[in-house]
């Protein structure tokens, strides 16, 4: 950022021209970038910061330099950023939570519900698909395990609902 040295008093006559001090500042950021852009190759060249920003207040209007963008725009930015960041967090800890009480509900399955397991999925079994049956037998597990627990969330959930 370019900090423009001058007497307060020497804006004094131009300061009618913002409605508000926010509207001053965007015009005196708008100049530092034009100044920053000249000072990097980009944009028209500026040998006089004061000069140009003067001859700027006096034409009352300033065209910033490509990509410019205001403290709004840039605040707005950093709040969806952080908002972004807070949602993917969120989204990260739900997935694990699901996946911590799958886990669980697993962890607590009985014997007897471990061999019923079994017997659904050696039933969904089909010798004539083409894949190995101990294979077929993985993925039946599977399949009727995650039924299994969303049966019981969608059930418990009804019941907290009601």
């Amino acid at each position: 950022s370019v900090f423009f040295f001058f007497n307060l008093h020497s804006l004094v006559p131009f300061l009618h021209r913002f409605n508000s001090t926010e509207e001053l500042q965007d015009f005196l950021d708008m100049a530092s970038a034009c100044v920053v852009a000249s000072k990097q190759g980009r944009g028209k060249l500026i040998q006089n910061p004061h000069g140009f920003l003067f001859a700027q207040l006096r034409a009352g209007y300033i065209n910033p330099p490509e990509g410019y963008k205001s403290r709004r725009v840039l605040a707005q930015e950093f709040r969806n950023r952080q908002i972004e960041e807070e949602l993917a967090t969120l989204r990260q800890l739900k997935e694990r939570e699901v996946q911590l009480r799958f886990e669980l509900f697993q962890a607590q399955l009985s014997e007897d519900d471990w061999n019923r397991l079994e017997q659904e999925a050696q039933a969904k079994v089909n010798p004539h698909l083409g894949l190995s049956t101990s294979r077929q037998l993985e993925v039946q597990k599977d399949n009727v395990l995650k039924q299994w627990f969303e049966q019981r969330t969608t059930s418990r959930s009804a019941r907290d609902e009601g």
